[in-house]
């Protein structure tokens, strides 16, 4: 009903309940590399319907920085004549040289990219790790840096599954699966660099 109220009506919207990240904010700025505890690169693959999702990341102030690199479809790994068309492309346009965490569903496009001499390194996934992942990032304050147009979107519109029926709780712990490639990019890297402690 939120969306019709928006892109039919063109009404003012609600805010979105069950909304996955609250505490969001948006800046202009990345912080100095010096005030970066920890920094990187979140990488979602996509092709046809999803988008490829490449996402800087930082840990610093104690809060974390993600800014929006690339949010394609159609990219393949490797294209050495077209390399805009490809992730190593991106990559390389960026400037990318710390290390890559990626969706360890895709072991060929790892060992493709790695080949073209990036530090790239599938995450370690195990059970419920979509909401492990949430809970580590849901400890910060969370900047999304620059226009970043498609993760705003989706820190926008992330939101939990609604509960069954006779549930004593509107909203379960599972989030939907939609608006979320660029999200999958900086958890895959929150996954990998963060632990509960920091």
């Amino acid at each position: 009903s939120n969306y019709y109220r928006v892109y039919v009506l063109g009404l003012w919207g609600n805010a979105l309940k069950g909304l996955v990240f609250e505490n969001v904010n948006y800046c202009d700025d990345f912080p100095d590399i010096e005030h970066c505890k920890k920094i990187g690169t979140g990488l979602d693959f996509g092709f046809t319907n999803d988008p490829t999702a490449i996402i800087k990341c930082a840990l610093a102030h104690g809060e974390l920085w993600f800014q929006e690199l690339t949010y394609k479809t159609g990219l393949v790994n490797v294209d050495l004549e077209n390399p805009a068309m490809s992730i190593c492309g991106e990559l390389k346009k960026y400037e990318i040289d710390n290390t890559i965490i990626a969706d360890s569903a895709e072991p060929k496009s790892i060992a493709e990219i790695r080949r073209q001499g990036y530090e790239i390194i599938g995450v370690k996934k195990g059970k419920d790790s979509i909401e492990a992942g949430i809970t580590i990032m849901k400890q910060y304050k969370i900047n999304i840096v620059g226009a970043s147009p498609n993760l705003r979107k989706e820190t926008k519109s992330y939101k939990y599954q609604e509960a069954k029926p006779g549930m004593q709780v509107e909203f379960s712990n599972k989030p939907i699966d939609a608006w979320n490639h660029a999200i999958d990019a900086a958890r895959y890297w929150c996954m990998s660099n963060l632990n509960k402690s920091e």
